[in-house]
């Protein structure tokens, strides 16, 4: 049976800033071709299946099917919506997309195209 989650329920597990992150993203639908990974996700399982999870790192990581560059009346502007909440855009050195906000960071990863590794058993 899947629970549908409310982010009222899992706020009370994430810092504000965090919440102000994820409610800001939401909010103009960047969910519905994302998704959150990473130590930050995990705040949800939590929330789902009441598992206790201490690790928490200083970057939220999202993952988005393409990244796109934003062209006038095409979309969202995640730039200005972030920037709206304080966060300062930068790119590292190895080409991720990132927000800077005091104390933590916002990473948007992509997957490579065509690349896919494969384990053999």
């Amino acid at each position: 049976m899947t629970k549908y989650l409310e982010y009222q329920e899992v706020k009370r597990f994430i810092p504000d800033h965090v919440g102000e992150v994820l409610s800001a993203l939401s909010h103009v639908g960047f969910f519905e071709r994302s998704v959150l990974i990473g130590s930050w996700a995990m705040f949800y399982y939590r929330a789902i299946h009441n598992i206790a999870f201490a690790l928490v790192t200083s970057d939220i990581d999202l993952a988005v099917l393409q990244l796109a560059t934003y062209k006038e009346g095409t979309g969202v502007d995640l730039k200005k919506v972030l920037q709206k909440i304080g966060a300062i855009p930068d790119f590292s050195s190895d080409g991720i997309q990132r927000f800077i906000i005091p104390g933590f960071r916002i990473e948007f990863i992509v997957q490579d195209k065509g690349v896919r590794h494969y384990f053999n058993s």
